[in-house]
């Protein structure tokens, strides 16, 4: 999605990272919102 963005002229203010069991990154469109995007993959979090 963020490579989607750049290529559609999008300004990428967080590059993608994962961090364990979860992924995020966050770009400004065209007019200038800003979106973030995060995604937790549940299967792998960690049991309290």
């Amino acid at each position: 999605m963020i490579q989607k963005a750049r290529q559609a002229g999008g300004a990428i203010f967080a590059e993608p990272s994962e961090q364990g069991f979860m992924y995020g990154a966050g770009f400004a469109d065209v007019d200038g919102h800003r979106w973030n995007v995060l995604y937790m993959d549940m299967s792998q979090m960690p049991q309290a």
